[in-house]
């Protein structure tokens, strides 16, 4: 059995798309978590995906007992892998490392070289390091994000009227393919309604309603 940890230290560390893949030199894959699309939402996000509520067991990242170890083969990622992990510094997460385990078998004794490859989402100012422990071999690793906008727009909106009302946005010059309600973490959480040139979705009174928009520009 072997034992692959990590952890995200000093920051708030979004791991929702932090997809490891061990490679040999062939490039063939020994396992993979979850897919590199830019996105977190195939992961446990302590929230149902249709109510957008938070589920009956929601995550307690203050107590250890509730680091996940993740079995290749037996876990199911929408339960057993977290969407995001908390650094050292998140006081709401108990100022502690996070430790996120995968435990994984090989048919025999491995030979030549194996990269693993992470996909991290960072929304932090201040950028985590990773931590990773290969059966008691430990490395530290510094991240170096790259701008991404490939999935797509985030909007935010604010209701100061008090009312409960339905907002109807549209604009000439864009041609909407999809718009999502996303949270706070800016996750897609539902589709919204579009038509060619806009979108329509629900406010209740004083909500703060995220919703990302993909799309392309229309020439004039």
């Amino acid at each position: 059995m072997r034992n692959l940890t990590w952890m995200g230290l000093l920051a708030l560390l979004l791991a929702g798309i932090l997809n490891p893949v061990l490679l040999p030199a062939a490039s063939s894959v020994v396992w993979q978590i979850g897919v590199f699309d830019d996105s977190s939402h195939e992961f446990n996000l302590g929230i149902d995906p249709e109510s957008g509520k938070p589920t009956a067991h929601p995550i307690d990242y203050t107590d250890p007992n509730n680091n996940p170890v993740f079995v290749i083969g037996k876990s199911n990622p929408a339960w057993d892998w977290y969407a995001y992990q908390p650094g050292t510094s998140n006081g709401r997460a108990g100022f502690r490392a996070h430790p996120f385990t995968i435990q994984f078998d090989l048919p025999e004794k491995p030979k030549g070289l194996f990269t693993l490859n992470l996909s991290p989402l960072d929304y932090s100012p201040r950028l985590p390091r990773l931590e990773v422990n290969l059966n008691g071999h430990r490395g530290l690793f510094y991240q170096h994000p790259v701008l991404n906008y490939g999935r797509g727009d985030i909007l935010r909106f604010v209701e100061v009227g008090g009312q409960s009302t339905s907002v109807k946005v549209t604009s000439p010059l864009l041609e909407v393919q999809s718009a999502w309600r996303c949270n706070s973490l800016e996750e897609n959480q539902r589709p919204l309604e579009v038509s060619p040139h806009g979108f329509t979705f629900q406010v209740k009174p004083f909500e703060i309603v995220t919703v990302r928009v993909e799309g392309s520009s229309v020439s004039k």
